[in-house]
């Protein structure tokens, strides 16, 4: 197959530019699509990160694999972390090592873990207890693990300070999800207080708020920044005052969008993330 060229982007803004740093588009956005076919829209688009998804990634055959690295290098793309497993469930240590594994041969530097909802009481040790172990098996694979918070009803360790809490007494860092974090009231005020090191990645995403509470929001509520009502702006200049300048990705689930052409999802996630970015402040007046 013929392997898309990534297109020159011009990130240059009245009064500034976007900083510097990995720019993702999340294989969720556009779920439709395969680990190549998601690779190349992204690079497409002109983002300069895409992060993959264990669904889209377990089923490849070693030969689609290595079309899809070859596919990464030709376009010049960062590999975000792979998303993800989830922790405190029936993932057994056999299994994390065969996702640890397949992390690496595709070059993901790390993958994300998702508390699910417990079937009984979890405490903080026993939830540090856990992760410790699955920390230290991917170590041996060189991958890092990341802790999302996530802010449904039942998961464990579903708070700002509960998840920064385990984070930091097992030795990871954070996926600061503008969705989830924001569905559980942080403030613009708590983000800006983490500590830069703790911050792995950014996801970036909106949702439509309309009648509806913030601990009432879905999955399926995920829309692209602009299109609903979270306070996106507030919340990315909170986390740019943190000092972070690492990879970030805008990540959705809406059905419409799976309805639709994976160019077009694409090309208005990196329209509407880039806009969001400047909004925020993330630029820097151009040099006299």
């Amino acid at each position: 197959m013929q392997i898309k060229p990534t297109p020159k982007v011009n990130f240059n803004y009245a009064g500034g530019r976007l900083l510097s740093m990995p720019f993702g588009l999340h294989a969720s956005t556009i779920t439709q699509a395969s680990f190549v076919q998601g690779l190349q829209e992204a690079a497409s688009a002109g983002f300069s990160a895409f992060e993959p998804e264990l669904g889209h990634v377990s089923p490849c055959t070693p030969a689609q694999l290595d079309e899809a690295r070859a596919v990464q290098q030709r376009c010049g793309l960062t590999l975000l972390p792979l998303n993800d497993i989830d922790a405190f469930g029936d993932l057994t240590i056999e299994r994390a090592r065969e996702i640890f594994a397949l992390a690496q041969r595709i070059g993901a530097r790390a993958v994300t873990v998702c508390p699910v909802a417990p079937k009984g009481p979890l405490s903080m040790d026993e939830g540090v207890s856990w992760t410790k172990r699955f920390v230290a098996e991917a170590a041996s694979f060189q991958v890092s693990l990341y802790l999302e918070m996530m802010c449904f009803p039942g998961r464990a360790f579903g708070t700002f300070d509960e998840a920064l809490r385990l984070a930091e007494k097992s030795g990871m860092k954070l996926v600061l999800d503008t969705f989830h974090y924001c569905s559980v009231g942080a403030t613009p005020k708590q983000i800006s207080s983490l500590p830069r090191e703790m911050i792995g990645i950014v996801h970036i995403s909106d949702a439509l708020t309309k009648g509806k509470k913030l601990n009432e929001l879905l999955d399926a509520d995920r829309v692209l920044p602009g299109d609903g009502g979270l306070p996106l702006v507030e919340t990315m200049d909170a986390i740019r005052q943190t000092g972070y300048r690492g990879g970030m990705s805008v990540e959705v689930f809406h059905p419409k969008y799976a309805k639709m052409r994976v160019a077009d999802v694409a090309r208005d996630a990196f329209q509407r993330g880039t806009l969001l970015l400047k909004d925020s402040g993330w630029t820097q007046k151009e040099m006299a």
